[in-house]
């Protein structure tokens, strides 16, 4: 890392690896591995896919949500924990 606002190339595209492309791969793969083992229920494929399924919604539904109200909630905001809580359900 050269300084602090610069920042390596390989960083930039982990943080938008990791924020943007993880879980939707992570989705993909979990209904693969369900397609292939039709004849049976794989539970850990579909625990990964509930779970990849509840962080998208997590992640989407926050932009939405915020684009919606019109305010963005602050660390104040304590009524957000549960809204959020209740969308990702």
């Amino acid at each position: 890392m050269e300084t602090l606002f610069k920042p390596d190339p390989e960083l930039v595209f982990l943080i938008f690896y990791k924020k943007y492309l993880y879980l939707e791969a992570i989705c993909a793969l979990s209904i693969l591995r369900l397609y292939a083992h039709r004849a049976r229920l794989d539970v850990l494929a579909l625990l990964s896919l509930l779970l990849s399924f509840m962080g998208l919604i997590f992640l989407l539904a926050f932009r939405f949500w915020a684009s919606t109200t019109g305010h963005w909630p602050n660390s104040q905001d304590h009524s957000v924990d549960g809204k959020m809580g209740l969308v990702c359900l």
